[in-house]
């Protein structure tokens, strides 16, 4: 029985140490740390929500196609700016890269940006125009519907949406696409007449 005990005794003095140390690694402040890496790229995410649901706003009253681009621009600057120095130079590298054709080296950049702030929406917008310059229209397909899941009022993924579905003669899915996007743009120059367009093609009478 004494031996037993002893030998509690012992196993307890052994393990103690490494526990401690186990508890030291957790404590909170490497957590709060880690938190504070986080925090300034959400905060600026956070807070280009609230000023992109005012744009979008003004965007669906906008009388003109002059105020219409004027609004559109500015939402296309808050897009841009992910927050990050580091994230935002990527961004106007692959930007670059498309404008001068080099479409695998700009997926290669925009493949960067969604990997470091997957949260990010305008890196998968940027890579799924690069995969349709590029002809790849699946990937491209898959980086669109990415876009949408983070901001479904995504007017350049939507506009790229429906130009895919009309390479494809997929008419009733361009249509549904673009009304979609009179919605948010009613006076988005050109749209509405795409839209009667498409009515026409499909035989549908518009009520």
């Amino acid at each position: 029985m004494r031996r037993f005990v002893l030998y509690r005794l012992v196993m307890c003095l052994l393990i103690l140490p490494g526990l401690v140390l186990l508890v030291s690694l957790c404590k909170p402040a490497n957590i709060t740390s880690s938190t504070r890496e986080i925090l300034p790229i959400s905060a600026k995410l956070v807070s280009s929500r609230s000023e992109l649901n005012m744009l979008f706003d003004q965007l669906a009253t906008a009388k003109s196609g002059t105020e219409v681009q004027q609004i559109q621009a500015k939402i296309w600057n808050v897009w841009m700016d992910s927050g990050e120095i580091e994230v935002n130079g990527w961004m106007q590298q692959g930007s670059k890269a498309v404008s001068d054709g080099e479409y695998t080296k700009a997926i290669a950049i925009f493949t960067k940006v969604t990997e470091r702030m997957p949260e990010y929406v305008e890196g998968w917008n940027k890579r799924a125009t690069a995969y349709y310059l590029n002809g790849d229209y699946d990937a491209s397909l898959q980086d669109i519907f990415r876009t949408l899941s983070i901001e479904k009022r995504h007017f350049g993924a939507l506009s790229g949406l429906a130009s895919i579905y009309l390479a494809n003669n997929d008419y009733k899915e361009a249509l549904r696409v673009l009304e979609y996007m009179l919605l948010i743009c009613p006076s988005q120059p050109g749209l509405e007449e795409q839209v009667h367009e498409l009515y026409q093609r499909l035989k549908i009478m518009k009520v």
